[in-house]
């Protein structure tokens, strides 16, 4: 059962003093006490009943009903305060932010962007909320878009460790963390989006616009890799508007041997690349010796003619990647 639909249940039977109960039967079926509709017919002859064993005046049934109102309501607007600011996001081009989101407690708050295509759907969304409000104290706002995509805007005081690094650091590694969390807690794999922190509402809408985009360049180009800022991307941005044909004459242009298809060449170059050619720290991540390493360059360069230690050929070899990440894509 919902842990939040428990916790509702035990306070309903504080209130009244009698036992409080759910119970699925079948139309036509009849239980004992006074039973209140909680979920409706479902298309399939069943409804959901709360059931309360004993007799209720009637303050004590308009009680239940109102209490059953305000659950309804929850679970129609399940970020509470947040909602009129979901509305204003989710409209087709939001204008200037209504007052009851500028008058919002904003201060600055750092956008995350968590997007998840899995298994989980419906009552999965409501325990990324849970595993992500547990995982912030409650001090964060957790806003739910679209099935399967959450906005969280976080205060930059609870991302700021203050340990001196650069802010493109700190954010990347608050995203790793956050998706870590979820993917060992909810049993998903997610994705997490960053943005650099934002002062207002006036400046959500381009951030959310860029947390998307940021999003579909990262599954498209590195589909294996969960974390992205917006600030990255800009030659993923660029290529993206290449067409597939033009990549591909790119490509066979390039080299006679198509060594983006080659697994080992492929992972070999994305950690050298990354690195900026660093032979001794990418034998290290490759865990291998760096003369091993040395030696799979040399036979690249002699099969395809391209060096990658050679910044020219490192360019075009990195295009190659991006380009057949986003063919294969």
């Amino acid at each position: 059962m919902d842990p939040d639909l428990q916790h509702f249940i035990r306070k309903l039977s504080r209130a009244l003093g009698l036992p409080v109960r759910l119970r699925k039967e079948r139309n036509g079926q009849e239980g004992k006490g006074a039973r209140f509709p909680l979920r409706r017919d479902n298309g399939e002859g069943e409804t959901v009943w709360l059931e309360v064993e004993g007799n209720l005046s009637t303050r004590e049934v308009s009680l239940v009903r109102l209490l059953l109102t305000e659950w309804e309501r929850k679970e129609e607007e399940p970020a509470g305060d947040m909602t009129p600011l979901i509305r204003w996001l989710k409209g087709d081009r939001p204008s200037e932010p209504p007052p009851d989101v500028d008058g919002l407690p904003w201060d600055r708050r750092v956008p995350f962007y968590v997007v998840h295509r899995g298994a989980i759907r419906g009552q999965g969304s409501e325990e990324i909320r849970r595993i992500l409000a547990r995982y912030f104290e409650g001090k964060t706002w957790i806003l739910p878009l679209y099935p399967g995509e959450m906005l969280l805007l976080v205060p930059w005081a609870l991302v700021d460790t203050d340990g001196g690094e650069p802010w493109q650091e700190v954010l990347l590694g608050a995203a790793e963390g956050l998706a870590d969390v979820v993917t060992s807690e909810a049993g998903e794999r997610v994705r997490v989006m960053v943005h650099p922190p934002v002062e207002s509402p006036r400046e959500l809408p381009g951030a959310l616009a860029s947390l998307r985009e940021a999003g579909r360049l990262g599954r498209t180009f590195y589909p294996e890799q969960a974390v992205h800022g917006t600030w990255q991307l800009r030659l993923e941005r660029l290529l993206d508007q290449i067409g597939r044909k033009e990549a591909e004459a790119f490509l066979s242009d390039l080299s006679p041997v198509p060594f983006w298809e080659e697994v080992e060449w492929r992972r070999m170059l994305e950690v050298f690349f990354r690195l900026d050619g660093n032979v001794s720290e990418a034998a290290r991540r490759l865990h291998l010796h760096r003369n091993t390493l040395v030696y799979r360059l040399d036979r690249l360069k002699q099969e395809t003619g391209l060096d990658a230690r050679r910044f020219e050929d490192a360019v075009a070899m990195r295009l190659a990647l991006l380009l057949s990440a986003k063919g294969s894509g």
